[in-house]
């Protein structure tokens, strides 16, 4: 963490994420190790209040130099097996909030699945008006294995993965089936990711997401970035 520290103090004016809103703890402990503070503001693809630097920044490597382990925000309003009626289709979800909000449909066959079509349908139905919804079509790919599917709001059409729609698919999972930690997952990208999670009273608590992590860009951040002057 002085490492991190050293690097970042001073440096950033603000970091750019998707996820949710960090918790107050996290939040306290990243501000006092990094000299760093964080803003709240809208991510780039969730119209929904996100703050600019998130729990990947807390938690570090697990299992290998090449895989990072994420502490999530907790779970809440879980719903199993409900039927949302859209004309003369009716279709059974389940749905639960990691963060943002997500409904969860199982389909048989991964591939032929509508994402874009029952997707937008879904993400703008009234039930779950005005803030919408992100929606996830899963389906079993192996043993204790699936893939998942998600049309993002925001984005309004799918994308190649989301990571707050991964592990919403891994615990309406476990709420439908009785699957237990970890869940194995893959995105439209073909990543395997897995979930993590304890369950206890009814709800879902200590969830983690593990994946790849990778560098794909590095810059160089110039002096006259860090040290302008306002009141100039």
């Amino acid at each position: 963490m002085k490492l991190l520290q050293e690097e970042l103090a001073g440096l950033f004016m603000l970091g750019i994420s998707g996820s949710a809103p960090l918790p107050p703890t996290v939040q306290e402990k990243f501000e006092k190790k990094s000299g760093g503070g964080i803003m709240e503001g809208y991510g780039l693809s969730e119209m929904s209040p996100t703050t600019h630097l998130n729990t990947s920044f807390m938690i570090r490597m697990a299992g290998g130099r090449d895989r990072v382990k994420i502490n999530m925000t907790d779970p809440h309003d879980p719903v199993k097996n409900a039927r949302l009626e859209m004309g003369s289709d009716t279709v059974t979800y389940s749905s639960i909030n990691t963060g943002v909000p997500h409904v969860v449909l199982a389909v048989d066959d991964i591939d032929a699945a509508d994402v874009k079509g029952v997707g937008r349908r879904i993400r703008r139905h009234p039930d779950f008006a005005p803030a919408g919804t992100n929606v996830n079509f899963m389906a079993p790919i192996g043993d204790n294995a699936w893939a998942v599917r998600t049309y993002e709001r925001g984005v309004e059409d799918e994308t190649l993965a989301c990571g707050t729609g991964i592990v919403a698919a891994a615990l309406v999972l476990a709420m439908q089936e009785g699957i237990g930690s970890p869940v194995i997952l893959k995105t439209r990208s073909g990543s395997l990711l897995k979930v993590y999670f304890s369950t206890g009273g009814g709800s879902f608590r200590e969830v983690y997401l593990e994946g790849d992590a990778r560098i794909i860009y590095e810059g160089r951040l110039m002096p006259d970035a860090w040290q302008y002057d306002e009141s100039a």
